[in-house]
């Protein structure tokens, strides 16, 4: 199917006034903040922030609060010029061995040491997570309860707030943007109480990242009438180079096929991201968490265990550039054909990433209707996929195939 680019008869395009925003507020998970070669990889990829979890046992101990390990974070991050999202979780041998808190006591301590957390971190703009996936058995440790869980949220929430006006925080991510456990901690547990600053999902899918459009849609068309939910919050999604059904068949997860393939859906989730208004996303994950190729765990990194950068690296990097300086910017999203035109306008200048999703599809973009401007100037346009490759415009049309991923156009004067 042909999309007309510029005078499209599929629908108009819709301006997105979010978009930079949700750019700047992309960040990165990753697990060893004491590597700064890790640090300035993220930063110089382009993300503004790294997610990090702090575990309540290895911190709030008998003496009292050990600050060991996390002393050093705040100089780190501030060397490279990222900021955080700090992930609150954990058991504690002292008041709640082998489960996180449950009772009212342990969700009372727990609180007392996020405040204690948010105490030392006060005053550099950290933003702060409660739990990871309290809507799992794996994630909460027991039989997830929702009514357990938003007691625990509320308490760190009037906890930190207490030492930290300021502080930002947010419900932990749920599985699959989980809308019944969304909408049950937000309409059986009563409203989230003043200084909620976002529900935390992780929209992870065998499907392609845009059906993330329709999962957001339902998060919200799930709610009751009189209820509503604070802005989503993306603290996990990314896509492994083994153990999914995109990478069938490309061997394991260290081929250059099956690395490619991640190559071009990874940046997919941050345009998916940036184009629902999703002010901060966390890509999942910075670093390979081990050497073994089969393992689904070890192969969701842009860089590998050693520190390699990885062709999603490249990609995202890449996408990161040619998107952070856009003033204006236009979507269109063809539902029948399955394919995207982004359109983002500086000035007088314009750039376009035009792709399409849904196994073996293609698009064709069509740019016939391109005006002279009121200089009398013509426009050309060049075209290379994420990985700097030339893609061919023909008789001013543009194939695209899925696997080809986004590819990027430059509009230049001629």
């Amino acid at each position: 199917m042909s999309i007309n680019v510029f005078a499209p008869d599929q629908g108009d395009y819709v301006y997105l006034p979010t978009f930079g925003d949700a750019v700047k507020g992309t960040g990165v998970c990753v697990n060893d903040v004491s590597d700064q070669t890790v640090l300035q990889a993220a930063k110089d990829a382009g993300f503004s922030f790294i997610r990090v979890g702090l575990d309540w046992g290895a911190s709030d101990v008998p003496w009292g609060l050990d600050t060991s390990k996390i002393d050093g974070l705040i100089p780190m991050l501030n060397a490279v010029g990222l900021g955080a999202l700090i992930l609150l979780r954990g058991d504690n041998p002292m008041y709640s061995p082998g489960s996180g808190p449950k009772t009212a006591a342990q969700i009372r301590y727990f609180g007392k040491w996020a405040a204690k957390i948010a105490l030392q971190f006060r005053g550099n703009g950290f933003k702060y997570e409660i739990w990871n996936e309290p809507d799992t058995k794996w994630g909460w440790g027991d039989t997830p309860s929702v009514f357990t869980y938003r007691k625990l949220y509320d308490e760190c929430l009037k906890s930190i707030k207490r030492v930290d006006p300021h502080a930002q925080v947010g419900t932990g991510g749920v599985t699959e943007a989980n809308p019944k456990f969304i909408r049950d901690m937000c309409t059986l547990c009563g409203l989230f109480p003043d200084g909620t600053t976002s529900v935390g999902v992780h929209p992870y899918r065998q499907d392609a990242p845009e059906t993330v459009f329709n999962t957001y849609a339902i998060v919200h068309d799930n709610m009751t009438p009189n209820a509503s939910i604070p802005p989503l919050w993306c603290t996990e999604w990314g896509y492994p180079s083994v153990g999914y059904g995109y990478t069938a068949g490309l061997g394991d997860g260290h081929s250059a096929a099956a690395r490619a393939r991640q190559a071009k859906f990874v940046p997919r989730c941050l345009l998916s991201n940036w184009i629902a208004g999703i002010e901060l996303m966390s890509v999942y994950d910075m670093k390979d968490d081990g050497t073994d190729p089969n393992e689904m765990e070890h192969n969701f990194g842009l860089l590998d265990a050693a520190n390699v950068k990885l062709p999603a690296y490249s990609t995202v990097q890449t996408l990161f550039n040619f998107v952070k300086h856009a003033e204006d910017v236009f979507v269109l999203h063809d539902k029948v054909a399955r394919a995207m035109v982004l359109r983002l306008i500086t000035g007088n200048d314009e750039k376009l990433v035009v792709w399409c999703y849904g196994d073996g599809n293609a698009a064709s973009f069509d740019f016939s209707d391109m005006r002279s401007n009121v200089m009398g100037k013509m426009y050309s346009q060049s075209a290379v996929d994420l990985f700097g490759a030339t893609k061919a415009i023909t008789a001013n049309v543009l194939t695209v195939k899925e696997d080809d991923g986004p590819v990027l156009v430059t509009v230049s004067h001629t």
